[in-house]
C-alpha cells in the first residue's frame, strides 16, 4: 500500500492543476516564483508564513482557487476504490484533499465508494472546509441515506461558516 500511495502522491504533484497549462506551471507557481509570493504577501524572505500544500487553507494559483482536474480526481478515485478497508479509504480520501483540494462534485463521487453514512460523515466532515465549492457541498451531504445525519452536515456547515 506504501508504495502504491507514494506513486498516487507522486502522480498527484506531476498533473497540472486545473485550468493550467503545464509548462512547468507546478514548479514556477509553488517554488520559482518568489516575487508572485511577495506580492501576494505569502513569503516573508525566510520561509513561508502562510499553509502550504493542503495544511488547512484552500489553495490559489494566479488569483484562481486551485481544485484537482479531472485528471487527478480520476487517479484518486482508483486509488481509493483499490482501498479493501473503509479506513484505508478514508485515510486516502483525507491525504489527497489535503494534497489536491476537490470541488463538491469529487467529494461527492468519494463518498459513494463508502457504504455507511458514519465513514461518509466523516469524509465531509473533514473535507468541508478544503472543499473550494463550499456552495456546492450539499451535492455531496445529499449521499447520505439518513435525513438525521444529512441534518448534522448542515449544521457542521453553518458552524464553519461563521
Amino acid at each position: 500500500m506504501k508504495k502504491m500511495l507514494f506513486a498516487l502522491v507522486m502522480s498527484l504533484f506531476m498533473l497540472p492543476a486545473f485550468g493550467q497549462n503545464n509548462d512547468n506551471a507546478n514548479e514556477k507557481m509553488h517554488h520559482g516564483n518568489k516575487e508572485m509570493h511577495e506580492n501576494r504577501g505569502h513569503h516573508d524572505g525566510q520561509g513561508h508564513k502562510g499553509l502550504h500544500h493542503g495544511q488547512g487553507k484552500r489553495h490559489h494559483r494566479g488569483g484562481r482557487m486551485h481544485f484537482a482536474s479531472p485528471e487527478k480526481v480520476d487517479l484518486i478515485y482508483n486509488y481509493v476504490n483499490d482501498q479493501m478497508s473503509s479506513n484505508d479509504k478514508k485515510k486516502a480520501v483525507k491525504l489527497c484533499m489535503q494534497l489536491t483540494p476537490m470541488k463538491a462534485e469529487d467529494i461527492s463521487r468519494m463518498i459513494d465508494l463508502f457504504s455507511f453514512d458514519d465513514d461518509k460523515m466523516e469524509i465531509l466532515e473533514f473535507c468541508y472546509p478544503l472543499c473550494p465549492n463550499k456552495e456546492k457541498y450539499v451535492i455531496a451531504i445529499d449521499k447520505l441515506s439518513f435525513s438525521s445525519n444529512k441534518d448534522k452536515m448542515y449544521k457542521m456547515m453553518a458552524t464553519h461558516q461563521k
